[in-house]
């Protein structure tokens, strides 16, 4: 078995895999990892044509501050590194995944950066090998970024408006611990947020998170503990959380302002889940998670309302979940010019739920979801494309379903310089309240107001051209300018479709300081071309990253 799949993975990798649609190459990954087939380098160990890999003799961490010993020659830089704690050696450490007298293994070097990086604290991590007197040692070099924000955000669509201020630590004391509030007004509400966020905080593992918003319309508290995969090697993970709210849901219809319906919605939920790997490797993994929840959902037509039904169902879920691991570090895709990893990987996942009658619900139900993903990298650039499915059957029917879809390309012909295309477009057949499509001031074209384009089905693409012109401004920041164009829309199935298109040009501002991969603010005037709900204009448009990252 495993001669005949490592044939079918050689074929593949001598073919480029240009032949293999999205499912079938991420479910052969899945495939592959099951069986046990080994890595061309295991592989060619266990025949003897390559050497053992020779042990770690020594582990050394170095951490700087904001602004390293050559770089803090002005005030504000020495200022900064005063007020500054730099991260501590356990921080760092934990996130290891090896130990000196093992064997060097450059997989696990390059997953420790990455996993350092999307801590979301440094601005930096090499993770490199150098020799020693005794052999061959690890160095771990991390960049602090500057995790104290206070901050007023501003976003800005025409004559809309969301008005924003925050005040977060990330790293507090050095120790990875993420504290904040914010406070967020916009066209539908006023809301107030608390959070507090320490990872590892128990026994150096489990990730601790709360929070709560308090809503001029309502209110919301959530918490959770979880012990998650920490590396593509684990074998186990698990996790407890729970959510309530209590709060209105506006829905909004043919790109009026206003909403058509002000519903009342009481949300409670428990979530447990535990999982195993039963294959991994460094090359990727096949896990199996079990999911189990206690809900209550319920909406009433009055937002005043005082009795409100109680209605409590529970369900389950098994998912096996497949990757084909593949990353690449790139920079100025999102922004500020520092190291950004871009996962790549082959992923599958298989889901199936049941929703028995007898926990709470008027019918019994068994639920699906299929989801894919690949990516490919090449001289200039990288592409990704992500598919995602999943349906609730009843009574012999199908209750409720979605489909998504989103491709995306990036060319990256000279340092500095940027374009994407990106291709989006969902169904979701008789959502909940609230959960319909909603492109307008933050998400898709950044041209048109809030709730220009709601409904069941929905689309957007996107063209944008950055050229970072000043990638260091003072060692600060990084400045550059952009152009795009762009269209989507939504609509409800049996209306007509709405869409809208604008184009322009923009400004781009990233903070050199800041963790790697922290998205740039954008600063855009946009020509909103006319559609049947608004006219043509000029526009003010002031936001950060893609208008497409918060489609799914």
């Amino acid at each position: 078995m495993r001669r005949v799949l490592g044939r079918a993975v050689r074929r593949m990798r001598r073919r480029g895999r240009a032949r293999w649609g999205p499912l079938p190459r991420a479910c052969a990954a899945g495939a592959l990892i099951a069986a046990g087939a080994p890595s061309a380098t295991s592989a060619q160990m266990a025949r003897g044509n390559v050497p053992a890999p020779p042990a770690i003799a020594g582990v050394a961490i170095e951490r700087q501050s904001v602004f390293d010993s050559a770089e803090a020659t002005r005030w504000y830089a020495r200022l900064a590194n005063r007020l500054h704690v730099t991260t501590r050696q356990h921080v760092v450490e934990r996130e290891l995944l090896f130990r000196q007298g093992e064997p060097l293994d450059s997989a696990r070097l390059a997953e420790t950066e990455r996993n350092l990086r999307a801590l979301r604290i440094f601005r930096n991590v090499s993770v490199g090998t150098v020799a020693g007197d005794s052999g061959m040692d690890v160095r771990v070099v991390t960049r602090d970024a500057w995790t104290t924000k206070l901050s007023v955000k501003v976003g800005v669509t025409g004559d809309q408006y969301t008005l924003g201020a925050s005040a977060t630590e990330s790293n507090l004391f050095g120790r990875g611990l993420e504290f904040g509030f914010a406070y967020r007004s916009d066209p539908d509400r006023i809301n107030n947020q608390l959070w507090f966020k320490a990872p590892r905080v128990i026994a150096g593992r489990a990730r601790v998170a709360a929070g709560i918003n308090l809503m001029s319309d309502g209110e919301r508290g959530m918490a959770e503990l979880v012990l998650p995969f920490f590396s593509l090697r684990s074998r186990r993970a698990g996790g407890v959380s729970g959510e309530l709210s209590d709060g209105q849901v506006l829905r909004f219809r043919d790109g009026s302002p206003d909403p058509s319906e002000r519903l009342r919605r009481v949300f409670a939920v428990a979530r447990a889940n535990v999982g195993r790997a039963v294959r991994t490797s460094d090359d990727g993994y096949l896990r199996l998670i079990l999911d189990g929840q206690i809900r209550r959902d319920d909406f009433v037509a009055d937002s005043a309302a005082e009795t409100i039904p109680r209605t409590v169902t529970g369900a389950f879920q098994l998912t096996a979940d497949a990757r084909l691991a593949r990353y690449i570090t790139t920079r100025y895709f999102l922004g500020n010019g520092g190291p950004e990893d871009v996962d790549l990987s082959d992923v599958a996942q298989v889901a199936l739920s049941l929703a028995p009658r007898a926990f709470g619900y008027e019918q019994g139900g068994v639920g699906s979801l299929l989801a894919a993903g690949v990516g490919k990298s090449f001289r200039d650039g990288f592409a990704q494309f992500r598919a995602r499915a999943n349906g609730l059957f009843a009574g012999g029917g199908l209750d409720s379903g979605s489909v998504a879809a989103s491709g995306m390309a990036v060319l990256q012909p000279a340092p500095g310089h940027v374009a994407v295309l990106h291709l989006w477009g969902a169904q979701r057949d008789d959502p909940y309240p609230g959960q319909e499509y909603d492109l307008g001031l933050a998400r898709g074209p950044r041209a048109f107001a809030a709730h220009a384009f709601t409904g069941d089905r929905a689309y957007f693409g996107m063209a944008e051209y950055r050229w970072v012109a000043l990638p260091d401004v003072m060692g600060l920041a990084s400045l550059g300018v952009a152009g795009f164009v762009e269209r989507g829309g939504a609509w409800f199935g049996g209306s007509p479709r709405r869409g809208g298109t604008d184009a322009g040009v923009g400004i781009r501002l990233g903070s050199i300081r800041a963790s790697s991969g922290r998205p740039a603010t954008r600063i855009d005037i946009a020509r909103r071309f006319p559609n049947d709900a608004e006219p043509g204009a000029w526009v003010l448009v002031l936001g950060s990253g893609y208008p497409f990252q918060n489609l799914w």
